[in-house]
């Protein structure tokens, strides 16, 4: 259980960045889909991106995103630390 606790915040810095490379592009997709007026598909609107700014533009606001979810993260691992002192008495 020590083991865990040690390395639950090392897991939490090492996933926040490397999940953002892969989610990042999914949510600005996900919001320029719902600011269609049309019905678009999402493949047309990640070609449209593509298009006009290259991979770059899959990536924009990536910076803002990693920055609000280490805020997150922080949160999330002084409550389970919590959790562990409260459980374990260590």
């Amino acid at each position: 259980m020590l083991v865990s606790s040690f390395l639950y915040p090392f897991s939490i810095v090492f996933f926040i960045p490397t999940n953002r490379v892969i989610t990042t592009p999914t949510e600005l997709i996900k919001i320029r889909q719902q600011d269609q007026f049309v019905r678009t598909s999402t493949s047309q609107i990640a070609l449209k991106i593509f298009k006009e700014s290259g991979v770059p533009g899959l990536y924009r606001g990536m910076t803002v995103t990693i920055l609000r979810d280490i805020g997150y993260g922080a949160y999330f691992v002084g409550v389970r630390l919590a959790n562990l002192k409260s459980c374990c008495h260590f």
